[in-house]
C-alpha cells in the first residue's frame, strides 16, 4: 500500500494504524524508527514506514529527495563535473559510481571512493592518486583490461600470478614478467612483442612447439627447438640448412615438413632411410641413387627414376622391377640375367623374350601368346620345354624330339610324321 492510500484509508491511534471502515488494527505503532532506529511510539509517518518524530520525518524526506537526485536519468556528467569542480562533494560517491573518471577531480580520495571508482570502471585506476595494491588488484579483478593503464612491474607480476592470460593487456612487459608468463604457459609468448633471444630460447626449452607462436624466431631458438623435438620444424618458415639438418637427426621422416630441403639434407635423410625420398619433390639423380643404395625398395617412391637408379635397384633386388613404371631395357635385361626367368617382366618385347629363352628355355611358360619363332627357339634349346606349349605344331614337335627324345612324353597329340621319326630313331 502506498503512503497516500494508507493516509486515506487508515487512522493513526496510540495502538497503531486502524482501518477506517472496520476498525481493525493493521499495524502496531511501536518499534524502530526508520530514520534513527530507536524503539518508540510514532507521532508522524513518512513513506510506508513509521517515524518517531517530526525531525526524523524531515530527515527522511531529505533522503528521499537525495535518492531521486541519484537516479541515473537525473545525474548528468555536466552537473556532476560542475559540483566537483566547485568543491561540492555532497554526492561524490554517486557521481563517481556513474562517472568513474570524475575521481580525478576529487582532492580527498578515500579508499572507499577509490574502490567505488574501480568497481564501476577499472580503467579509472589511472586517475587515482597513489592507489594501494588492494585497490589496483580490485580494479584488475573487476576488469583486467585496466592493465593497459598500469606501468608497474610488481603489479604486472601479481596479475600474472593471478592469471597468466593477463599478459594480453600488458604493454611492454618487463623481462621478469615475460619469464613468469612463459613458465606458466609457453604458448603465451604469442602475446609478447619482440621477445629477446634469451626469452625465446627459454620458451622453446620449456615447450618446443611454442616456436610456432614466435614471429621470426632467432636461429638459436630454432636450433634449440628442433634439437628437443625435430618435428616442430614444420612451424618454422624457411629454416636454414643447419636447422633442417638438426631436425632430421631425430628422424629422417621429418624432412616431409621441410619445403624445399637443402640437397645435403636430402642426401643425409635418404642415406638413413631411403623410403623418405617419397617426401622429396623432384629429387635429382644423386639423391635417387643414395636412396636406393640405402634401401632398394625406395625405387617404388621415385617417379620416373633415372636408368642408372633402376639398375641399382633391380641388382639389389630383382623384384623391384615390379615397382618401376616403364622400366628401361637394361633394367629388364639385368633382371633376366639374375633370375633367368621372365616372370617379373610385364609385356616383354621380342628381344627380351629371345634373351629369356636363351638364358632359360623353360621361361616359355611365362611368356603369354609366344610366337612360333620363340616357341621353336625354346624347343631347339631344350626339347622338354614343349610341355609348356598347347597344341604345338608338327614342326615344333619334330624339333623338340630331335633335341631330346623324352620330349615325346609331353606331347598329347603326336603328329604321325613325328611318331614315325621316333620309331626310326629307336629302331636304328
Amino acid at each position: 500500500m502506498k503512503y497516500s492510500e494508507k493516509y486515506i484509508f487508515t487512522i493513526p491511534t496510540p495502538d497503531g494504524w486502524v482501518d477506517r471502515k472496520n476498525g481493525i488494527l493493521l499495524s502496531k505503532n511501536y518499534g524502530p524508527c526508520m530514520n534513527c532506529n530507536e524503539q518508540t511510539l510514532y507521532t508522524s509517518i513518512s513513506f510506508e514506514g513509521r517515524i518517531c518524530s517530526d525531525e526524523c520525518n524531515e530527515e527522511m524526506n531529505k533522503k528521499w529527495i537525495q535518492s531521486i537526485n541519484k537516479d541515473d536519468k537525473i545525474i548528468t556528467y555536466e552537473k556532476a563535473l560542475k559540483d566537483l569542480l566547485n568543491g561540492d562533494t555532497t554526492f561524490v560517491k554517486d557521481y563517481v559510481k556513474k562517472y568513474p573518471d570524475l575521481i580525478r577531480f576529487v582532492e580527498k580520495q578515500t579508499e572507499q571512493l577509490q574502490l567505488i571508482a574501480v568497481q564501476s570502471g577499472s580503467w579509472s585506476i589511472q586517475f587515482i592518486k597513489e592507489p594501494s595494491m588492494d585497490i589496483i588488484m580490485a580494479a584488475i579483478n573487476h576488469d583486467p583490461s585496466c592493465l593497459k593503464c598500469i606501468n608497474n612491474e610488481d603489479v604486472h607480476l601479481k596479475a600474472i600470478d593471478q592469471n597468466e592470460y593477463n599478459i594480453t593487456y600488458i604493454k611492454n612487459p618487463s623481462k621478469n614478467v615475460q619469464l613468469k608468463v612463459i613458465h606458466k604457459n609457453p604458448h603465451l609468448i604469442f602475446y609478447i612483442k619482440d621477445p629477446d633471444k634469451d626469452i625465446q630460447i627459454k620458451c622453446v626449452n620449456l615447450e618446443p612447439s611454442s616456436i610456432r607462436f614466435i614471429e621470426d624466431p632467432c636461429i638459436e631458438a630454432q636450433l634449440e627447438a628442433v634439437k628437443i623435438f625435430g618435428k616442430v620444424i614444420k612451424y618454422i618458415n624457411n629454416p636454414g640448412k643447419e636447422v633442417q639438418m638438426e631436425a632430421i637427426k631425430e628422424s629422417p621422416k621429418y624432412i616431409k615438413y621441410i619445403e624445399n630441403p637443402h640437397k645435403d639434407v636430402q642426401l643425409a635423410a635418404v642415406k638413413t632411410n631411403g623410403s623418405v625420398i617419397k617426401y622429396i619433390k623432384n629429387p635429382d639423380k644423386d639423391v635417387q641413387i643414395a636412396a636406393v643404395e640405402a634401401d632398394s625398395t625406395a625405387i617404388e617412391f621415385i617417379k620416373n627414376p633415372d636408368e642408372e637408379v633402376q639398375l641399382i635397384a633391380v641388382k639389389h633386388r630383382p623384384i623391384n622391377i615390379l615397382f618401376i613404371e616403364n622400366p628401361c631395357f637394361e633394367a629388364k635385361l639385368a633382371v633376366l640375367k639374375m633370375v633367368k626367368d621372365i616372370t617379373y617382366i610385364t609385356d616383354p618385347d621380342k628381344e627380351l623374350q629371345t634373351e629369356a629363352i636363351k638364358l632359360n628355355p623353360h621361361s616359355i611358360k611365362n611368356i603369354k601368346n609366344a610366337s612360333d619363332e620363340i616357341k621353336l627357339l625354346a624347343v631347339t634349346l631344350d626339347g622338354t620345354s614343349i610341355k609348356y606349349l598347347d597344341d604345338p605344331s608338327k614342326e615344333i614337335q619334330m624339333v623338340a624330339v630331335k633335341q631330346n627324345l623324352e620330349a615325346l612324353r609331353f606331347i598329347k597329340d603326336i603328329d604321325p610324321e613325328v611318331l614315325d621319326y621316333v620309331k626310326k630313331t629307336i629302331n636304328n
